[in-house]
């Protein structure tokens, strides 16, 4: 009967995990010419800035909630700690509240740069920063629900979390379209729209978290001992966040401080297609991480190596296929959805690919290092590829525009992580084997 359940939510888990991001996909399907129509080209550009944006405020979580995730899938077995996932919870979900409000003053310091920083029209300057806090408050609460979030996940119950989301893209689709599809929108229309889903998908899951298991983050739950405790091991994800936000989101900001907003209209919309299909293939593994920390705090090894070994090869195959349909049908397909004059060229989708084959090994060799606390090497190697991709990047966007941010994100990736992360990955997963059998390692 256990097993049957067990299986059943698996199944669960993976079928929302996977449906999330087509979803995801259809969604940006139907909104983005929608939006470069209502918006133009020059303010679609500027929200794909303040996109960027948001990605970076995530560096705030510090790693703490890949840490939590981790150390909650190791106890999840055991009900005489229920009152330490409690504490675990509240603390990481209070740490993050403060944090949200030091990020708030200090934004006023950078928000006047941005005249400075990008090539943003002086008559477009005022909506823009509005725009950003409206963004900024997108962070607050996307950044405390991620604590909430860690429940789900370490708990196997990530299937609740995907219906969340997928209701809120699908609301999300429905707003965008009746507000732009009939009238000339702003990004500041755009950006309320967000805010208000954001909102509406932190109440929904911190009710349902309370409901399922009772956690509610009460600031007397707050544990500093427990924030210190994670603060370690958090910084090695923290660098590994650090270096993936240069290494995947620092290429619109080099596009939008060198190049007209137009030009990053057109490289994100086709960098997004690439990115969809990529991030796709990710939840293969992904979905996986609780699962390989539990085998290897419950030296379960000959069980994980299995694991890590299938998961790589489904990936690969995974990958192979994405890259071939978006070679052969890629321009085709960009040329009906957005229209001739909103394809990028050709060479630079072919860096897009690549890029999307070898990103896919390497993330899901990562995914397994990460959850059994192997890391730290890569977190040097993903140090050099983010140094050396911004400088390539800054280098080449002056002489060869934007094909030259996207070959020195993928150069920098091959001279590094592209080949250390599956080097080592395969050599923790040997060294698995001859791991003693004793107690649970402490963390």
């Amino acid at each position: 009967m256990d097993q049957t359940k067990t299986r059943k939510r698996y199944l669960l888990n993976v079928g929302s995990t996977n449906a999330l991001p087509v979803l995801s996909l259809l969604a940006t399907l139907v909104t983005t010419p929608i939006l470069l129509r209502s918006l133009g080209k020059s303010d679609f550009g500027i929200w794909v800035l303040l996109q960027s944006f948001l990605y970076w405020l995530e560096l705030a979580k510090f790693g703490f909630n890949t840490t939590l995730v981790r150390d909650l899938a190791a106890i999840r077995g055991f009900p005489e700690k229920r009152g330490q996932v409690q504490t675990m919870v509240s603390s990481t979900f209070w740490s993050s509240a403060a944090v949200s409000v030091l990020l708030f003053v200090l934004s006023f310091a950078f928000v006047p740069l941005f005249k400075i920083l990008f090539q943003i029209a002086p008559e477009k300057t005022a909506s823009t920063i509005g725009a950003f806090y409206l963004v900024f408050f997108v962070f607050v609460f996307n950044y405390l629900r991620a604590s909430l979030d860690s429940l789900f996940y370490a708990f196997d119950r990530y299937y609740l979390r995907n219906l969340i989301g997928g209701a809120n893209t699908l609301l999300s689709a429905v707003l965008i379209v009746a507000v732009f599809l009939s009238r000339k929108g702003t990004v500041l229309d755009l950006a309320g729209i967000v805010l208000f889903l954001a909102v509406l998908q932190f109440i929904a899951t911190l009710l349902l978290a309370r409901r399922r298991w009772g956690f509610v983050p009460s600031p007397r739950g707050f544990d500093m001992d427990i924030v210190k405790k994670m603060f370690r091991p958090s910084l090695g994800y923290f660098a590994i966040s650090l270096s993936a936000l240069a290494i995947f989101r620092s290429d619109n900001l080099v596009i939008a401080a060198f190049l007209p907003m137009e030009v990053l209209a057109v490289y994100a919309i086709a960098y997004n297609l690439t990115d969809y299909a990529m991030r796709f293939i990710w939840n293969f593994s992904e979905l996986l991480s609780p699962t390989f920390s539990s085998c290897y705090y419950n030296n379960e090894m000959a069980r994980l190596r299995s694991m890590f070994g299938r998961t790589v090869l489904l990936t690969i195959a995974l990958a192979a296929l994405a890259a071939l349909a978006l070679f052969f049908f890629g321009p085709w397909f960009l040329k009906i959805w957005v229209g001739g004059d909103n394809v990028v060229p050709k060479p630079i989708l072919n860096v897009f690919i690549l890029t999307l084959f070898s990103y896919c090994i390497t993330h899901a060799c990562g995914v397994f290092i990460n959850s059994i606390g192997k890391h730290e090497p890569v977190v040097w190697a993903s140090g050099i590829e983010a140094v050396l991709n911004v400088t390539l990047s800054l280098i080449w966007v002056r002489a060869h525009g934007a094909i030259g941010v996207a070959l020195g994100t993928l150069i920098a990736h091959l001279l590094t992580t592209g080949w250390f992360v599956p080097y080592w990955s395969w050599k923790q997963a040997r060294h698995c084997l001859h791991k003693p059998r004793g107690a649970v390692p402490e963390k």
